[in-house]
This record gives C-alpha cells, structure tokens and sequence, in this order.
C-alpha cells in the first residue's frame, strides 16, 4: 500500500488553472512517483462544463505518467474547506500524509521532497510549509510578498537568498496555498473545521489546535512553490477574512501576537537583511545615520556634515552607492545639509516594536552608539554596519560610565558585531582595540578628519560684535567635560592675566573681571568665527581627544594654539608637517607651561600667522567621504560578514531582550547601590531583589 503523500488540489470554476496545474504537475513527476504519491482532483464547480474537460485531460496525463489520480466532482458548491477535507479524510483513512495544494501554485522539482524530509527529521513537526513569492510570512524576498505573477526572477533572487538560511525554522502557522500535514495530527485533532467554510484561516485553526498538543509548523527554506494571487472569494474575500479572524483570536488569543512576534524576530529579521544585501549587489544601498545629531554644535556633528558634504557631491559615491539618511529634516537644515532632504530619500527612526519600512545593505553610523534602546531600533536596519567611533572617553572616566553602566557592553556588542569601525586616529583605534576587542577587523580604517587647514578657513567673519570682550583675549576651547580641563586653566589664567581677558568656551565657574565663560555648543558659527580670529592665542587644555579638531581650526585661520602634549595631538602635528601648519602648534607637558605660554602671548600684540601653507596631496574631507565609501563597498561585497549578521539578530534576539537587558542592568547597579546606602530595615528586601537581577543579568 502506498505511504507518500496524498496531494489534494480543489479547483472552483477557473478553468485555465486546471491547464496550468498539468503543466507544473508534469514537470515534477518524477518527485510524485518516487515519494509514492497519490492526488485528489476535487471539482467544486460541476456545472463548469470547461473546467471539468480540463480537469479530465489533466488526470488522464498524470495517470499516463504513472501518477494515481482520483478525481471527485461535488454534486454541488461545497466550498474550499469542505473540498479540501475530502482529500484529508481519505490520507486520514490510509495513515498517509497529506498535502493540501491550491489550484494557483506551482510546484518546482525537488520541493515536495525537501518538504518532506523536513518532517520526517521531527516527530513533532506537525505542518510543513515552502517558501513562496506570495504567501504572507512564508515570502522570500520578504519585499516581494505581494507579488502576483510567477516572475522567473522572483525565484531567481529567492535561491540566491536560501543558501544562507537554515534548512528549516518554526513558525506560529504556514500558509495553506501548500501545507504538508503529519497523518497522526489530522487523527488527534481532526480535519478542517467547517466552521470557516467557505475558506479563509481555516488551516491556522488546524495549526493552532494542533499546536495546543505540542505539534509546530515549520518552513522548509530549500522548497520553492509559486503562488499567483487568487481570486476565489471575490468581493466575499475581506468579509470572510475579517469574520474568520474574530473567530481564530477568540479561539486562540496567542495567535495574533506570535505572527506579530514572528514578523519582528530573529528568522523574518535576517531574511530581510539578506534580501537588501542581495538584491543590491550592483548598487549597494546605504542608510547614512544622522539622528544622533541635535540643534547644536560640536566636533562629532562638525565631522559628520563635512562627511555627508563631500558624500553628496561626489559622482563616484552617487554611482555606486544608492544612499538614504536616517535623519530630522529640520536638524539638516540647522547644520546647513538641506539640500540633501531634496535630493535623497529621508528616513524616520522607526517606533519601538516596529521593524521599519525598508532594509538597507549598509548602515553608516557617523557616530559611536551611546543607547541600547536605539541600538535595537536601528541594528534591524540594515545587514551590516559601519560605525565611526571618535574616542572610547564615555567608559574611560568612571563618572560618564557610572551615569549608564550599559555603555559597556553596548560598545562590547559592536565590537563583536560591526561589520567595520573607522576611527579618526591611530591612537582612538589601538585604544578601542584594547578594551574591545574586534572579532573580526578587516575591513576597519582609519578615516581622519579633514588635515588640510584650509578646508578649516571661515569664509566669513561677521560676529566680532557679538564677541564677550573687545579688549585683548586668550580662547580656551573645551566643554563641561572635566577631561577637557577649562575650569583650572580658566581660573589660572584669569589669577596670572593682569590686562588681557579670557574668553572659554564650556567654562562654568565664576566669571571675573577678565574671564569671560561661553556655553559650548551653541554658538552660531560666524561668532565662533571671530573668536578664533581674534584671540591672541588658542588655548587647547584637554587630556583625551579622538582627534582634536580646534587644532586644526586654529591653523587654517592663522592663529597659534597651544595644546597638552598627548598622542592624538601630536599625531595630528606630524601629520601637518609637510604643509608646514605645524608650526603654529605648541606641545605643552603641563597646565603650569600651558599657562606660562599663554600669559606671554597674550601681553603683547596679536600677530597673525600668514597662512601661505602647502597642502598639496594632504587628506581632505573628500577622501573621507571616499574611504567610507570604500568600506561600505567593502562590507556589502563581503558574504562572510552576514554570519556575523546572524549571529548579532541571534545575540539581540529581536525584538525582545535587548532593551531588557539594559534596563535590567541600570535597575541592578541601583539596588546595589541602594544596598549598601540604605537602613538596615530596607537591606534584607534590597539583597533579594538584587539576587534575582543577578540571575537576570
């Protein structure tokens, strides 16, 4: 007695699709006999004269090719649910698997048998479902899960996505255009309930029934059945959709969020991510992260306009590189990047539990990452990532770390799981190195800062008037940070300066008589402008830079600066030797030769250096812009960067855990800390809370 499987394939009205199905039945005959399969042709529209002359040409050829057939004809319109059962109950009968086949598939050669080696390698694998161009979850390319025709390129990229996916994954439920059943489900929980006659989640309610006893559903990810759009219901089908789905939730209450779960999970989330890298490899797309950046002025939003500046004007990026930025139109506007909302497609970070519109191949990220919430709303974004990571201060200074002790192992998971990191210094890149260390670095870089200082020159100078002082002044640059050290080179120079002022960006501390404290980050470029052509000396106290870039704008505009001798800045002056800029820095070991320097320029008359310097071949915002680019190239074209992609959705386990995770380590450094500060009254509850986050953490 035969044991394959029984194909039941119900046909109603549509007399075309019988011919279609004679064409795709006989091309996989071969499969048919050698699994031992039998089929069930149901005719559901027997007053279809058409159909019922096709449906007989089609179980005449089957036969000749050695196919058994029966072919059953309805007296009348007993519906798909009631049709399909028919075919159930007869494999039910004969302990046989069974297939249920829609009259508008097609079944490739070798996808049946993929299917059923997939079952039979787990009793509990109760459903087995293929990957199809037009079947909800189980789409590959997930892009093209609304298609409706059996496009050959549909396939094509498909089979270019499936080698990197497992043979199988488990699903909440598999599409019922094709559905492979184990015998004994359809003995413990029966057949199709007849309840969602004529049609429309019926084989969820078998999925779920069967589930509730321990059955799953899987995708075979190597088995390719096509689907065109079917039109059975007519104007019925959203009426029966949306009845039938009231009953499913009421009946199975987890349904509805384990489909949403699945659409926003490890499987869908790699799939998508494999699709944007291989469906682009001509013209990688690229998502340019900017939504780090504020209504403000720094260093990091300095570098990162310039970059996207040179990015936009280069034909070569533009050729090569389809780009989108994640970014707010009116933060653009504020750092002078207008144009780019015009010209290229904006995009808004997505909410929390949402997966986004679209999947990009790269991801650039033109800042380090400081926040696992949006770390896990980004890193779906895209199949790979390239991080710009300026200087690794926020875990260095134990005050920064301590205000988010989740910065850690946020940078430990890009570290493992970047696919490239560029940094503005050897020095930032050894250090990162150090204390993360990369799992795999090579397509890492160092991508500098523009090192021509007249790409540094304000074009115009119209702020002097909005200056603090008029009288003489030396500039200190720095911010709030203590590693930039302006409160104690402030106030040492205000006690040594007897007629000359002081002017100090990010300085907090009591203004005098001649010192003068401005808020960093906020003023407007021509008054940034003036400062640093006016002041008789820049002053540059910080101990940690990734590259220090008021050495360089010191420079392009003609004034002297004096800075602490550290490795990035002295990385900085060798390399503008050969324009001979470097003369105008001065390497200090100490605040009290900082100091000294500074009383003594800042006594006599300023005189500006003549900027007749030598750039020729020095490396410039363009060449930035180009070494991104290269990296980006790179990363998309490197398959072995995706199974880091895997393995980085499979750590995050989309969406669940990682914000958790985050939150759960904030909350335990608290109890700790609550722990040992707290009344003896309070420390035994304390201790066991504390005991718990440990296990969870």
């Amino acid at each position: 007695m035969p044991s394959g499987p029984i194909l039941t394939v119900p046909f109603y009205r549509n007399a075309h699709l019988a011919e279609h199905q004679k064409h795709h039945l006989l091309a996989v005959t071969d499969d048919l006999t050698s699994l031992g399969c039998d089929l069930v042709l149901v005719n559901d529209s027997p007053d279809d004269s058409a159909l019922a002359a096709r449906l007989g040409e089609l179980r005449d050829a089957l036969e000749s090719a050695g196919v058994p057939v029966e072919l059953v004809v309805n007296q009348e319109n007993q519906g798909f649910v009631r049709s399909a059962n028919q075919g159930l109950q007869r494999a039910r009968d004969q302990g046989r698997p069974a297939l249920l086949l829609n009259s508008d598939t097609a079944i490739t050669p070798g996808a049946l048998a993929e299917m059923v080696a997939v079952m039979g390698s787990d009793e509990k694998f109760g459903f087995v479902g293929p990957r199809s161009n037009n079947a909800t979850l189980a789409s590959l390319p997930w892009h093209l899960e609304d298609a409706d025709e059996e496009s050959p390129s549909t396939e094509t990229d498909a089979r270019r996505i499936m080698p990197y996916l497992d043979r199988w994954h488990i699903v909440p439920t598999v599409p019922g255009f094709c559905i492979l059943i184990r015998w004994n489900v359809l003995d413990l929980v029966g057949l199709l309930d007849e309840t969602f006659s004529p049609g429309y989640n019926e084989e969820n309610d078998l999925v779920m029934r069967a589930n509730r006893i321990g059955f799953v559903a899987v995708l075979a990810n190597r088995a390719w059945v096509m689907h065109t759009s079917s039109t059975s219901f007519g104007a019925q089908a959203q009426v029966l959709e949306h009845q039938h789905a009231q009953i499913l939730a009421k009946r199975y209450p987890e349904y509805f969020p384990a489909i949403r779960r699945y659409g926003l999970g490890e499987h869908r989330t790699f799939e998508r991510m494999v699709a944007a890298v291989e469906l682009s490899r001509r013209r990688p797309t690229v998502l340019v992260d900017l939504s780090f950046m504020r209504r403000a002025y720094n260093g990091t939003f300095e570098q990162a306009r310039n970059v996207v500046s040179s990015m936009i004007a280069s034909e070569l990026w533009n050729e090569s590189l389809k780009t989108s930025f994640l970014a707010d139109r009116d933060i653009l506007s504020f750092h002078g990047l207008g144009s780019v909302a015009k010209d290229y497609e904006i995009v808004e970070l997505p909410p929390p539990g949402d997966a986004g519109k679209d999947t990009y191949a790269v991801r650039l990220l033109l800042a380090q990452p400081f926040s696992w919430e949006d770390t896990r709303r980004t890193w779906p974004l895209a199949a790979h990532h390239v991080v710009f990571f300026p200087d690794n201060i926020a875990t260095d200074c134990v005050y920064i770390d301590d205000d988010d002790p989740t910065i850690r192992s946020l940078w430990r998971f890009m570290a493992a799981h970047a696919a490239a990191m560029a940094f503005p210094s050897s020095y930032s890149k050894e250090a990162f190195a150090a204390r993360f260390p990369r799992s795999r670095d090579v397509h890492d870089a160092v991508v500098a800062h523009s090192l021509d200082p007249a790409e540094y020159r304000f074009a115009e100078i119209a702020g002097a008037e909005q200056l603090p002082c008029q009288e003489p002044f030396v500039l200190v640059i720095g911010n709030h940070y203590h590693h930039k050290r302006v409160a104690e080179t402030v106030d040492l120079l205000g006690k040594r300066l007897a007629r000359a002022h002081v002017v100090a960006l990010g300085y907090q501390g009591r203004a005098g008589r001649n010192v003068h404290g401005l808020a960093s980050g906020h003023l407007p470029e021509d008054v940034v402008a003036a400062l640093y052509t006016h002041a008789r000396l820049v002053v540059f106290p910080s101990n940690y830079e990734g590259f220090g870039l008021p050495l360089l704008r010191a420079v392009g505009n003609g004034a002297r600066i004096v800075a602490l001798d550290n490795a990035v800045a002295r990385e900085i002056k060798d390399k503008l030797a050969s324009t001979g800029a470097d003369k105008q820095i001065t390497l200090v070991p100490s605040s009290e030769e900082m100091v000294r320097l500074a009383t003594a320029a800042a006594e006599g008359p300023r005189h500006p250096v003549e900027t007749t310097l030598d750039a020729t071949g020095q490396w410039r915002w363009a060449d930035a812009a180009e070494a991104f680019r290269t990296m980006i190239l790179g990363v998309a074209g490197d398959r072995d960067e995706l199974d880091r992609t895997r393995e980085a959705v499979r750590v995050l386990g989309y969406m669940d855990g990682a914000v958790n995770l985050a939150e759960l380590t904030k909350l335990r450094f608290r109890v700790e800390d609550l722990e040992s500060s707290t009344s003896w009254r309070y420390t035994a509850p304390l201790r066991k809370l504390s005991e718990k986050l440990r296990h969870l953490v």
